[in-house]
């Protein structure tokens, strides 16, 4: 395992090959009450097409999906930032520390109430994630360091 180096302030970043490591959901209940279960994610159809948004905007790919995992409770993905004006601005944005959330995107398979009122994902489909301002989930952010194994 090789352990890429921190730039500046922003942890998570490699500014070299422009790479973002990111917590994208953990099995934590997210702002809406809801909550996945970690291992009920269901990724073979997503890594045929790892796409990367900003914002959830279909017509808006900014990058691409180099590396998913399952951590723990966490989802971690590993983010290579395309070079087109817009995905350039939210680069910039993830690298110099200003931006640090992330969202997914899923088709829910199975589910279950939840007493909080929320819902309980058993089984659910990534069909992409985004950059964002502001996580559903408040733990869906740049990690710490970034490490390519």
């Amino acid at each position: 395992m090789v352990v890429v180096k921190r730039t500046g302030f922003t942890k998570g970043v490699d500014a070299e090959r422009r790479l973002v490591e990111a917590v994208i959901s953990t099995g934590r209940p997210d702002r809406d009450g809801d909550l996945g279960e970690p291992e009920g994610w269901v990724l073979e159809n997503f890594l045929k097409n790892p796409v990367v948004l900003w914002l959830h905007d279909l017509s808006k790919p900014i990058g691409r999906c180099v590396e998913i995992k399952r951590a723990g409770d966490a989802l971690v993905a590993v983010t290579e930032f395309a070079k087109t004006p817009l995905a350039e601005e939210i680069w910039a944005l993830y690298r110099d520390g200003f931006l640090r959330a992330w969202s997914v995107s899923f088709l829910a398979l199975e589910w279950e109430p939840l007493p909080t009122g929320g819902r309980r994902f058993l089984k659910q489909e990534l069909l992409e994630y985004s950059a964002v301002s502001v996580p559903a989930n408040p733990e869906a952010l740049t990690s710490d360091l970034i490490k390519i194994v």
